[in-house]
């Protein structure tokens, strides 16, 4: 009983599966996985590509840690890419053309803030804080 009670005493450290960290060396491409889009008007909760965003040339589900699993959260590969310590700005992803179809879909979304939700490194990447309208009124 002593044993058991002193093991928590003699370790420093612990290791969950999926959640260590990794060492990215400046100049490495870091990739961004894409998983859900989310609204805070509703639960309902999609996959990033149910709507026609820019694809890398092969969309491929990505390993998922226990509690992505457990959460139902499938993270998929993007046409996203960092370089670290590396600053871009404004850098074109793809150029396409919606129809009409796509862009009301779009529309729907973006009328219940649907919001994306994307990884690096098992982290989840910022939020879209602000906006502005067509008309100039921000929102936030």
């Amino acid at each position: 009983l002593l044993a058991i009670l002193s093991a928590p005493l003699l370790s420093h450290a612990f290791y969950l599966p999926g959640v260590a960290p990794k060492a990215f060396p400046d100049g490495e491409v870091v990739n961004l996985k894409v998983q859900t889009l989310v609204s805070p008007d509703t639960p309902l909760q999609f996959d990033y590509y149910q709507l026609p965003f820019c694809k890398p040339a092969k969309v491929t589900d990505l390993p998922e840690n226990l509690g992505e699993a457990l959460a139902g959260d499938k993270a998929h590969t993007s046409a996203f890419n960092a370089i670290m310590k590396v600053d871009e700005y404004c850098k074109t992803l793809c150029r396409k053309q919606y129809t009409g179809k796509q862009m009301e879909e779009f529309g729907d979304f973006a009328v219940l803030e649907y919001r994306a939700n994307m990884r690096v490194d098992s982290m989840p990447l910022s939020e879209l804080e602000r906006y502005e309208a067509e008309d100039g009124d921000g929102e936030g």
